[in-house]
Parts: C-alpha cells; sequence; structure tokens
C-alpha cells in the first residue's frame, strides 16, 4: 500500500537520500558521497545513537560500543528516477554504510530548517492493513499534538522508494534533547489514538542525534 497525501500537502522536494554509518567509516562514507551523480541541496550531518522509547539521551561520546552512528541526510532539490529502486550497502573494514532513498509525505515544506540543534529520526514498519489509520493518526493528530510542545521546531515524514524494512520515516527537529523527554512531549504523545496505532507497528528504530559540526572528536 502506498503512502496518501495528507491535508498537509505533499512536499515540494523531490525526496530525501539518508547515509548511515559508523564515526570510525567516515572516509568511506565520504568518498561514496563524493559521486556528482545526485542534484542535492547542501547536506547536514549528525552524530548519535539508537535510543529505546523512554530511555536518557546519551551523549554520542558515550555510545553503547564507543563508535556512535553518522547520519547525512541530502534533500533532493530534482528528481533522480535511479534513485526510485537505489539499493546501496557498502562494506569494508571500517564497516558498513548503508544510503537509502525516501519520499516526502506530509510535514515542513522546502529545507529543513537550520535552527534545530538536535535531531530524532523514527523509523518503522506498519501492518499493512492498518496503514491508512497511521497515516491519519500521524497527520491528524501526532503531528498536531506534538508541534504545540515547547521546544519543537519542525517534522518531516517519507516513504522508502526501495520497500525494505522499515519503511517510514520521520524526522523530528528539536531546540535540545530535554524537549524530547518532557513532560509536556509525553503528554502529548500518549494518547488512546497513539497507544492503539502501537500495537500495528513493527521493526521500530530511533535515532537521536546532534550536528555533527558542533562536535568536538576526543
Amino acid at each position: 500500500m502506498s503512502a496518501p497525501t495528507s491535508d498537509a500537502g505533499r512536499d515540494n522536494r523531490s525526496g530525501l537520500v539518508m547515509v548511515v554509518s559508523r564515526l570510525s567509516s567516515l572516509s568511506n562514507r565520504s568518498t561514496i558521497e563524493s559521486g556528482r551523480l545526485f542534484q542535492m541541496a547542501p547536506a547536514q550531518t549528525w552524530v548519535g545513537d539508537t535510543v529505546e522509547r523512554g530511555s536518557p539521551v546519551r551523549d554520542w561520546r558515550t555510545s553503547k560500543d564507543g563508535d556512535p552512528i553518522v547520519i547525512t541526510l541530502y534533500d533532493l532539490v530534482a528528481s533522480v528516477p535511479s534513485l526510485a529502486t537505489q539499493k546501496v550497502e557498502v562494506q569494508d573494514d571500517g564497516g558498513v554504510v548503508s544510503i537509502r532513498t525516501f519520499s516526502p509525505i506530509s510535514g515542513w515544506e522546502g529545507l529543513p530548517p537550520q535552527s534545530a540543534y538536535w535531531l530524532q529520526i523514527i523509523m518503522m514498519d506498519v501492518d499493512s492493513e492498518r496503514e491508512d489509520e497511521f497515516n491519519e493518526w500521524y497527520d491528524r493528530e501526532h503531528i498536531p499534538f506534538i508541534s504545540t510542545v515547547k521546544g519543537f521546531v519542525a517534522v518531516r515524514r517519507f516513504i522508502a522508494n526501495d520497500g525494505r524494512s522499515p519503511r517510514y520515516l520521520a524526522l523530528w527537529q528539536v531546540t535540545d534533547a530535554d524537549t524530547l523527554v518532557s513532560p509536556e512531549w509525553k503528554q502529548k504523545a500518549e494518547t488512546p489514538w497513539t497507544h492503539r496505532i502501537r500495537r500495528f507497528m513493527r521493526n521500530r528504530v530511533r535515532y537521536v542525534c546532534q550536528p555533527f559540526h558542533d562536535q568536538k572528536r576526543h
């Protein structure tokens, strides 16, 4: 089932490229991204780690295995047909680099704001028979409720072009990590409809990241 166009309107960009690697494999990732095959806006790079729902946000230097995740996001500003089915995964001594492409569903239109300091990335699958309700919940309740929380900046939703799991992607931009664990955020997120929808979510992954250019390696 394809994702519907929400009342918020389909995003006016052509899509998103997300590159995921480990800090130790940055040289390999940079080599891959240096290709000039994509017509892209300037990239934003973030560093962080996976975080379970309700868990404290760790500083990126205290990642579980000492090698935090690095995520680079490219906003496509022109259509690139070859990206529709792209499946790229590169293995070398530095680690695995994953490149996936996504099409926009709803949320902030245009290029992302530069003022946000933290990025929460949520990825998941949804039971196919519940996808319509899932998208309705996300755009009609979840986003409007969370957007009133102090510290919220913007959210954008996408769906994977390659059909791989997890298919759905949401990028939540906030001013600081405390926003994500604030009582107000929890109050707005924990609704009866949310609890119902969670029963149909599968393969959920959550990254919490800081801009990489603001970090100092030790």
